[in-house]
């Protein structure tokens, strides 16, 4: 029982945060770095990670920093090549805040599914000591299909990742 209660006292402060960060971004005009003229973004990280499956599926870990850095770690099957650091720009992780707000993050649980050769794709915040972690294995939960969208663009797909030979 504590431990559940624990885990509400985490969300609910998560999600706190998370409001203040959306509400911030939204008023300072997310078309520019202004919204984050007032945002600590210090201790904040964005860790997206695609999973292994039997096959070929590309297995890898980014991570997403507030200081705008891009964090790439190829587990295996991803081609091109990906450099191990790139970034992202100011107007990108507003977007990516302002999605984590819209889309409820805070509060969507983990959904997995009991199919043994579904690779399983993680999100997990951190901002300071709070921490809280989504994971599914079919199909991306609905709430979360534009922010899956954006943090794949912008590590999977990033071109600022993409190994200078394969450029």
């Amino acid at each position: 029982m504590l431990q559940h209660t624990k885990h509400r006292a985490i969300r609910r402060l998560l999600s706190v945060a998370f409001i203040c960060i959306a509400v911030i971004a939204a008023t300072s005009g997310c078309s520019s770095s202004a919204c984050l003229n007032d945002i600590d973004l210090r201790g904040f990280s964005i860790v997206f990670e695609k999973g292994a499956c039997f096959g070929q599926c590309p297995t890898y870990r980014a991570t997403i920093t507030g200081e705008r850095k891009v964090e790439f770690t190829t587990i295996a099957f991803v081609d091109p090549p990906r450099a191990e650091a790139g970034t992202i720009e100011d107007k990108t992780m507003c977007e990516i805040l302002s999605e984590l707000t819209e889309s409820g993050f805070s509060t969507t649980q983990s959904v997995m599914a009991p199919v043994a050769d579904a690779p399983v794709t993680r999100i997990t915040v951190k901002r300071g000591s709070l921490t809280h972690m989504v994971e599914w294995n079919l199909g991306v939960p609905k709430n979360l299909r534009k922010l899956h969208d954006l943090l794949e663009a912008n590590t999977y797909r990033n071109p600022t990742l993409i190994a200078p030979e394969y450029k």
